[in-house]
């Protein structure tokens, strides 16, 4: 489900600092420029979901691609469907970086099944710990009068 030719052309209003909410997750940006997103507990993303969610990072990022941190500790599941979209290049139109936020090993096979096998267009990383993928990401962020 192609959002080009630019997600961030399509999508109303910026609402930057503020926070969204959508069916499965809650996302803010910071006053770092780093957007983050946690899943709701148990949560099932679908294709429809995965879109919202990117919509919805597109809405912070105010007409910018911004690194993104996505805490997937709480989720329940993804769909094959969702897991392809979030790999396409509508996400890279928004983010210039994600890092994954997992806490079990099992989490870190299916997020390394996911980074090997539908080989995300944007540069992903898996983390467990917070503060080290804050780090990575700052690398990231868009230089003044620049877009990384």
């Amino acid at each position: 489900m192609p959002l080009a030719p630019t997600i961030l052309g399509m999508v109303a209003g910026d609402v930057q600092f503020g926070e969204v909410t959508t069916s499965t997750m809650r996302l803010w940006r910071g006053d770092d420029d780093i957007i983050r997103a946690v899943s709701y507990a148990g949560a099932h993303m679908t294709l429809e979901d995965a879109v919202e969610n990117i919509q919805a990072c597109a809405r912070l990022a105010g007409q910018r691609r911004l690194p993104v941190q996505v805490d997937l500790r709480p989720i329940g599941s993804a769909d094959s469907a969702a897991r392809r979209y979030y790999a396409g290049g509508e996400v890279a139109e928004v983010c210039s970086v994600v890092a994954l936020l997992i806490g079990s090993p099992v989490s870190r096979v299916l997020g390394n099944f996911f980074l090997t096998v539908d080989r995300p267009v944007a540069p992903m990383r898996l983390f467990t710990d917070e503060a080290e993928a804050l780090a990575w990401l700052r690398r990231f962020l868009p230089t003044p009068g620049g877009d990384r």
